[in-house]
């Protein structure tokens, strides 16, 4: 019996190795290849793809066409994952392979129809652009097709990889539109603030928001502070999730040629969102950070020009109530009478369970959503229903054309020209050309609308719902050669105060803007170190704010010991959010306590959101409206001092029971790690793990290095999930682009190249790209695609 029981042990083990084997070689195996011949369906002539020490690849090609073929082919190749699931999303397919949990996002877009849109969509671009998309998809599928076998997450889920088409490259685009699409859920959280607060106090927290307090122009919609709400959206966007870019002319740089950066900021995650490519046909050459799904350059530039951009924080989107028909609940009510709802069905298939039956009602304005967006029900009164207004359903959007135009550019004139076709998402681009001009311009298309000012919900059946058309280009905002020679955003209202037409309500944070403008306005010798030191800055503006108010409050609050001892370190501090400083990490954890004290015990959650849209709002409420420091919760009336004193012992003891008693030992860095997760097992335990990267890095929300957080409890610790997942710049007296992504290029977590970017991108250091043959910096890695006949 010993011996039996022996055999079988040595059995199940050689078993267990033979499967551990077998997994491990399935892994091994789906490594994307980079090297060697593949024949490549519709391809005009043969292409080389040469991939550097970073696996990023240098694409030559003969042909427009198949220079975007081999685009859509490195994508393939090296994201396919990636692909696979952001395409899944976007159709409302993840449930398919996640089950019930990802239930509400297929919901979501299912009602919102965005795969609808994308499809019908492609009929608006002309035929030498869809031929052009066409081809990118070719190039996506004959990856897909060598991708055997698939990815681990893939072949985890029993998953496999359809043939990409155009309309796919479409829903990838108006994914990414959404993703800035935030003005909707900024409408709930001011009509549930509206519910709880009188005018006046609201109007005190918004004042500021609106970036003026004068009384809105004639004819413009007036906040109606009495409409009823009861719940909110929390999605609402975090500070620092925009974007940095400045431009300068000659005249200010060290090269007497013009310079461009540009930082997008979108939240973290792996594999990232970002794709370094330089990619060259004999009458093309583009360099710069690439979107997998999307066949264009997004930022960076051809031999010409440079370009970069920012989220405009135009509103594009609206939330409209309707009423429904109490006669014909079919019907919603409108000023002329009533409207049928259009009605279809969905079927969502889920991984574990029968498929579900989704019905989606839609009308003139767009899709209801009121039971797939969380609080939207409890919003809506009863007999009503919320819809979804966006410009990014229309069907006539031609923004990939101009992608293509603007990579044709060759002036600024042209660049200017090829934005006639940009619609969503609304942009400020900033240019350059190697003749010397810089230029700036917002494209995309802004809603003209009849009585309503996109504060709160619309109301359709008094009419102030409706749009009337689109904001012409002219009422846009442009500049060219401007004076002070340069230009700069930071999501920060690209117009004044006084311009005529209503661009957005409220705006995002101006403290990013402040500091870059600081960091620009007298220099004159501005050159590639130069700007990547402006890029890598980490001075707080939301510190510099806030300090200055809340440090005399302490030292009048009178504070013992080591608490005593911290505060003043923090009074002397200069707001520099560096990784190896101790000062960073006692101000995050005061400001959110601070925050906490201020508005929660009158708004609760809601005082997250308006903090994070408004990081200034502290500190003007201290100075200008100190009333809103008593806790309305106790008998006693607390005063600023009171509550700066009481947050700031909240926070040094928390902190000290995480990290230790020798508060001077702390450190930004190991408190404040960027946190990427993956898509989509980043919250598994042990393998989100794994498979997500953390890596110190210094910064907040109102740095221009961004690091924007939520801290996790009182005193920490603070990953941050946004910031700049690229960092571009270009100096035109010289060839090419110097720029760096946050991960790595490959999407698969065997790679060597999953990460390898990653400690480049922490330190602040970019790579060369485009100046010069990838061989001799040492890429060795060569593939040709050679033209095969489907026959």
């Amino acid at each position: 019996m010993p011996r039996l029981l022996r055999t079988v042990a040595l059995a199940s083990l050689a078993l267990l190795f033979a499967a551990a084997a077998g997994i491990f070689w399935l892994l091994w195996a789906s490594l994307p290849d980079h090297e060697g011949d593949v024949v490549v369906f519709g391809l005009d002539r043969p292409v080389e793809i040469v991939r550097d020490e970073f696996a990023i690849p240098h694409v030559r090609a003969r042909t427009e066409a198949d220079l975007w073929r081999a685009l859509g082919f490195v994508h393939g190749t090296d994201r396919p994952a990636q692909l696979e699931f952001t395409r899944r999303l976007g159709r409302g397919r993840l449930a398919e392979l996640l089950g019930e949990t990802a239930l509400p996002l297929d919901r979501f877009f299912r009602t919102l129809g965005l795969a609808r849109a994308a499809e019908a969509g492609l009929s608006a671009y002309r035929d030498e652009e869809r031929a052009l998309l066409d081809a990118y998809a070719e190039g996506v599928s004959a990856a897909f097709a060598r991708a055997r076998p698939l990815p681990p997450e893939l072949l985890a889920l029993g998953a496999d990889l359809e043939p990409w088409r155009a309309a796919d490259t479409l829903l990838v685009h108006r994914l990414m539109a959404l993703e800035v699409a935030r003005a909707w859920r900024r409408e709930l959280v001011h009509a549930r603030l509206a519910r709880m607060l009188p005018a006046d106090r609201l109007a005190e927290l918004l004042a500021e928001e609106e970036g003026t307090t004068e009384p809105a122009p004639a004819g413009r919609a007036r906040l109606d502070f009495s409409e009823p709400a009861r719940e909110w959206f929390p999605e609402l966007s975090v500070a620092g999730s925009g974007s940095n870019v400045f431009v300068v002319a000659g005249s200010r740089t060290r090269s007497g040629a013009p310079l461009l950066a540009s930082d997008p900021h979108l939240p973290f995650q792996v594999p990232g969102t970002w794709y370094l490519a330089v990619l060259e046909t004999p009458t093309l050459s583009l360099a710069g950070g690439t979107v997998p799904g999307l066949p264009a350059v997004v930022i960076g530039r051809n031999r010409e020009l440079a370009w970069g951009m920012t989220t405009t924080g135009a509103d594009t989107e609206d939330l409209v109530r309707l009423r429904v028909d109490p006669r014909d609940p079919g019907r919603y009510l409108l000023p002329e009478g009533s409207e049928a709802f259009r009605v279809r069905v969905e079927t969502i298939a889920v991984r574990g369970r029968d498929p579900e039956r989704l019905v989606v009602r839609e009308t003139r304005f767009g899709p209801v959503v009121t039971d797939v967006v969380p609080g939207a029900r409890a919003v809506a009164e009863p007999g009503e229903e919320l819809v979804l207004q966006w410009i990014g359903l229309r069907e006539d959007d031609r923004t990939l054309g101009a992608g293509r135009s603007i990579a044709r550019a060759r002036s600024i004139e042209e660049f200017l020209a090829a934005l006639a076709d940009f619609a969503s998402p609304v942009q400020n681009l900033a240019v350059a050309d190697r003749s010397g001009r810089i230029g700036f311009a917002v494209a995309g298309r802004v809603p003209a609308r009849r009585a309503h000012d996109g504060a709160l919900p619309a109301r359709a059946w008094t009419g102030e719902a409706e749009w009337l058309g689109f904001l012409p280009p002219e009422a846009l905002p442009r500049r060219v050669d401007p004076p002070e020679g340069f230009i700069a955003n930071a999501n920060e209202r690209p117009v004044g105060v006084d311009h005529p037409r209503l661009l957005a309500r409220f705006w995002e944070s101006p403290l990013r803007g402040i500091r870059l403008r600081e960091l620009l306005v007298d220099r004159r010798d501005l050159d590639f170190e130069a700007a990547r030191a402006i890029q890598l800055d980490l001075v707080s503006g939301a510190a510099r704010t806030l300090l200055p108010v809340l440090s005399p409050l302490l030292r009048r609050a009178g504070l013992s010991g080591e608490a005593r001892a911290a505060a003043e370190a923090l009074a002397l501090w200069d707001g520099t959010m560096a990784p190896d400083r101790t000062e960073p990490l006692l101000f995050a954890a005061w400001q959110e306590a601070f925050e906490r004290a201020l508005l929660e015990d009158e708004v609760g959650a809601l005082a997250r959101p308006l903090f994070a849209a408004r990081p200034e709002l502290p500190a003007r409420l201290v100075d200008k409206a100190p009333h809103w420091c008593d806790d309305v919760r106790t008998p006693s009336s607390e005063d600023c001092a009171t509550i700066a004193r009481a947050a700031f012992l909240e926070a040094f003891a928390a902190l000290s029971d995480r990290l230790g008693g020798d508060w001077r030992r702390w450190r930004w860095s190991s408190e404040h790690p960027a946190e990427m997760l993956h898509r989509p097992f980043g919250e598994l335990p042990v393998l989100g793990s794994l498979l997500s990267l953390r890596v110190p890095i210094g910064g907040d929300a109102t740095s221009l290095s961004v690091g924007a957080f939520r801290a996790l409890g009182p005193g920490g610790p603070f990953p941050a999930h946004h910031g700049p997942g690229l960092r571009l710049i270009v100096d035109l007296a010289e060839p090419g682009i110097a720029a760096v992504v946050a991960t790595g290029q490959v999407g698969h977590p065997l790679s060597r190249h999953y990460r390898d970017l990653t400690g480049l991108w922490a330190r602040g250091d970019l790579v060369r790209l485009g100046s010069g043959s990838p061989e001799s910096r040492g890429g060795s890695m060569l593939q040709r695609l050679v033209p095969g006949d489907r026959r």
